[in-house]
């Protein structure tokens, strides 16, 4: 599991990052407005994507993240336990006063392998299903 730790996202200079040495200029001011315009759910989700992904352009990563509705972000959700407790109120009928009394860590764990995602912030960003994971790289 790969958590991103900074205080915030930083995918403009990520995405910069993985632009080739000799990147169109044009294409670096396309990049630079469409990553201006990201609200804060976007920037999370394309700092999961450079993470998950490492595109190797701009025009990758700017591809991929025209799939950001494909992603789900699972607010405040930002370690193993708070993922448990996610996955006991949403996804079960566990009373909450009983969650005292289970390992959180190991249920977020197992959320984690049925939904793969990644930590950003303090977030939890779940990455698309498979199926849509194998339609989006065969285009």
């Amino acid at each position: 599991m790969v958590t991103w730790t900074a205080k915030g996202p930083l995918p403009a200079k990520a995405v910069e990052r993985n632009s080739p040495p000799r990147a169109n200029c044009q294409e670096l001011d396309a990049v630079r407005r469409r990553v201006g315009t990201l609200t804060a759910d976007e920037e999370t989700i394309l700092t999961a994507i450079v993470l998950r992904y490492d595109p190797e352009s701009a025009e990758q990563a700017m591809e991929l993240l025209d799939h950001v509705s494909d992603y789900t972000i699972l607010k405040g959700v930002n370690c193993y336990e708070s993922l448990g407790r996610y996955y006991l109120a949403h996804e079960t009928s566990v009373p909450e006063e009983l969650y005292e009394y289970m390992n959180l860590d190991a249920l977020g764990c197992r959320y984690e392998d049925e939904h793969p995602g990644v930590f950003v912030g303090n977030d939890y960003v779940q990455y698309p299903s498979q199926t849509q994971t194998m339609s989006m790289k065969m285009k």
